[in-house]
This record gives structure tokens, sequence and C-alpha cells, in this order.
């Protein structure tokens, strides 16, 4: 267990304009899916930039701009991405949108 400190300030431009803004909520939730559960973290997200910025547009440099985070992993942008552009994201990577489905258990 522990606390997860937002800005509400950078959270807002996420939810009005996720194409514009980085959604530091889902960030947040996706650094903890990953630490704490190690069976998603093992190979089933890739820790892929360019898969990153085919969605978003958005490289590394300026990822870790918006969150004010060094060295954000990829596997965490993804599934940001994930949440936060899915219609970007299933027209660009349907396999793994559908892994992640299953994974987020939101076929139920």
């Amino acid at each position: 267990d522990g606390v997860i400190l937002l800005s509400l300030e950078q959270l807002q431009g996420a939810i009005v304009y996720p194409d514009r803004f980085y959604n530091t909520a889902y960030h947040a939730y996706a650094e903890s899916m990953l630490a704490t559960n190690p069976e998603i973290n093992q190979g089933l997200i890739p820790e892929d930039w360019s898969l990153v910025k085919s969605i978003s547009e958005w490289d590394k440099e300026t990822i870790d701009l918006q969150t004010g985070l060094p060295n954000v992993s990829a596997k965490v942008a993804v599934v940001v991405l994930f949440f936060s552009m899915p219609e970007k994201f299933i027209t660009i990577a349907p396999e793994l949108y559908g892994t992640l489905k299953g994974v987020f258990k939101m076929d139920a």
C-alpha cells in the first residue's frame, strides 16, 4: 500500500484534451499494476517507444517532460494509451489491444 499524489491541473488537461496531454492518473495506475503483477510485466506489454509514438505522436522526452519523471517506461506509456486513446490504439495495434482487454478484464 502507498500514497499516490497527482496534479489536478495536469490531470484536467489530460481528461479534457487526451490528444494533447499525457494522463498521469492512468500512469500511476499502470505503474502500480505492473509493479504488483509480475505476470503482466513479463512479456505481455512491449517496451516499445515506436509504438507509443505511433499511437500518440509523443516520444519519450515529451512524456518525461509531461510527467516530470525521468526514464518513464514505454510499458507504462503503452498501458496509459490503451486507456486514454483506445480508438487510435486499436487501429495501430489491434492484437495488443485485445490482449490488454483480457489482462484488464474488460471482456466481462
